[in-house]
């Protein structure tokens, strides 16, 4: 396997959009680090290990004030702490330097967060934004994450600003989909859905149905 190079995480790094949460103070540290140009020694052996010791990264996801806790100790400069957090993410998920890459982080709402945003709105089929829909189920089906999606399908109100009804119509879509793509053609079309969801879509009136269809897609996970 290829390592990415210091000066191509620097430059990954530098044309990463960060979460709201850390936009300010990220944004300040990458202006400094651009007007230096370069990550220090230091920093430069902290990105090797990243790469080759799975479990120093895993412990830097797991505990990420250890890193400004040991910032003496790995010769980092103040600077450097957030933009080399945000590297580390980057590497965990297979995110390689390539001139054109932008990388840009969505935050995915918790469920209290997600059920305020729903908040007095009912399923309205007049509602939905279908090109929305499209825009979001082909974003989700190029990058080949319909199957993580399903599973976790929260994650959709962290790429768009849906309503109630688009997020169970987007739902609904990438079962299909996903259903389409293992499809051999000499079969039935079977969609699986998850009973909840498609009880609330058969029942968009019913408050109860509608509750329990949106209690499943805001899942437990965090």
């Amino acid at each position: 396997m290829a390592y990415m190079t210091a000066e191509e995480v620097y430059q990954l790094v530098i044309n990463t959009t960060p979460p709201k949460e850390l936009e300010s103070g990220f944004n300040n540290d990458i202006d400094r680090l651009k007007r230096i140009g370069s990550f220090s020694g230091g920093a430069q052996k902290l990105i090797h290990r990243i790469q080759t010791d799975p479990q120093f990264l895993r412990n830097l996801r797991n505990k990420p004030m250890e890193i400004i806790e040991r910032a003496s100790e790995l010769s980092l400069e103040p600077h450097e702490l957030r933009p080399l957090l945000i590297a580390a993410m980057l590497v965990e998920v297979g995110i390689r330097y390539t001139p054109e890459m932008r990388p840009s982080f969505a935050v995915i709402p918790d469920r209290e967060t997600a059920k305020r945003r729903f908040a007095g709105q009912v399923l309205d089929f007049n509602a939905v934004r279908q090109e929305v829909v499209r825009r979001l189920v082909d974003r989700v089906s190029e990058g080949k994450d319909v199957p993580i999606v399903i599973q976790r399908p929260r994650l959709l109100l962290a790429l768009e600003d849906l309503n109630l009804t688009e997020f169970f119509v987007v739902y609904f879509s990438l079962c299909a989909r996903s259903a389409l793509d293992k499809h051999t053609g000499g079969e039935r079309l079977t969609v699986p859905v998850e009973r909840s969801v498609l009880r609330a879509l058969k029942e968009p009136n019913s408050k109860e149905a509608v509750e329990e269809g949106l209690k499943f897609l805001l899942g437990n996970y965090e």
